[in-house]
């Protein structure tokens, strides 16, 4: 009997739902025992790698993220299936984004302080989503739940992706490659990155870039905090070159409580929580893609979300895309 070990936090009726899907024998475990990773045919969720190097049948690991920086170039995975859980985060992540602008643009902060101090004032001007240019960088399912919802709000999007030859989305107004960047970024009020971990993305935003911002500029990152020069964002900060920022993901987790980024009145901080698991609607999206692809598994077909090894990101296929 196919053995399956299930490492995310699932209640009883999930459990339920989970079983319905196919007869198997599951063990249920965030910290694993080393027989059940020994007899582990399939993994549900985000194993560490000691624990993999254990595993002596496993087939495929399902993981509960849509990153898989730590995974893809493991040579475990020339024989063992990688699926990635894209296509399950945006709906969260991209309320999440919405929240942390608009704690910017409507100035929440100062809002907050005066409730604190007991102060009746107005916290002066604010800004509106309606109108203003809004850049994303990287079209996935993160990136373009943010999009369609800054496109419904109003704004102006424009899209950075790697297959910008693609037919451009209905909710994206302008479509480019990653080499327009610097002359897309001057004209824009917000700058979204939803890019997963990889050398390409190394540094996109580096000073040079963050000197292209416009002044009131504000920038978001949900993707991987790699993606950002640390130490040039906290210049342009500090210096106010642009508006502020609101980062959910940084270079250095967990943030160190003397950083820096902490004491910054322009910025947004929370604990790489936007594609929290707590949400009841992610957890749905996941098991949704985890059904899809153990039928998939039984019949011998393509899994949905295979992780391509060269790029990190999930095979372009749109036969094989979760949505």
């Amino acid at each position: 009997m196919l053995r399956i070990l299930v490492m995310v936090s699932l209640n009883e009726d999930e459990k339920m739902r989970l079983e319905s899907y196919l007869f198997a024998h599951y063990m249920y475990a965030e910290t694993p025992s080393k027989e059940q990773l020994v007899n582990a045919d399939i993994i549900i969720g985000n194993p560490g790698k000691e624990q993999l190097k254990q595993c002596r049948r496993l087939k495929w690991v399902q993981l509960m993220s849509a990153g898989s920086d730590a995974y893809y170039d493991d040579p475990m995975f020339e024989t063992v299936y990688l699926t990635n859980a894209s296509g399950t985060y945006g709906l969260s992540v991209s309320e999440h984004m919405i929240g942390a602008l608009l704690f910017q643009f409507r100035r929440f902060k100062s809002c907050q302080a005066h409730q604190q101090q007991r102060i009746w004032e107005n916290s002066g001007e604010v800004r509106s989503i309606d109108g203003c240019n809004v850049l994303i960088l990287g079209l996935g399912d993160i990136g373009s739940s943010f999009a369609k919802r800054m496109h419904t709000m109003g704004a102006y999007t424009i899209g950075i992706r790697r297959h910008h030859q693609e037919k451009r989305p209905a909710y994206i107004e302008e479509q480019y490659g990653i080499e327009a960047l610097a002359d897309v970024l001057p004209r824009c009020d917000v700058v979204a990155l939803c890019l997963p971990k990889h050398e390409s993305t190394h540094h996109i935003i580096n000073a040079d870039m963050l000197e292209r911002m416009k002044i009131d500029a504000v920038l978001i990152n949900v993707g991987r905090g790699s993606a950002v020069d640390t130490e040039a964002l906290i210049k342009a900060l500090k210096q106010k070159t642009i508006g502020g920022a609101c980062l959910d993901v940084f270079e250095q987790e967990p943030l160190p409580q003397t950083h820096p980024l902490w004491d910054l009145d322009n910025v947004f901080l929370t604990s790489h929580c936007a594609g929290i698991w707590n949400a009841r609607a992610t957890r749905n999206r996941f098991l949704c893609l985890v059904k899809e692809n153990l039928e998939r598994f039984m019949k011998g077909k393509p899994l949905l979300n295979m992780v391509d090894r060269q790029s990190g990101y999930r095979q372009f296929d749109e036969d094989l895309m979760f949505r």
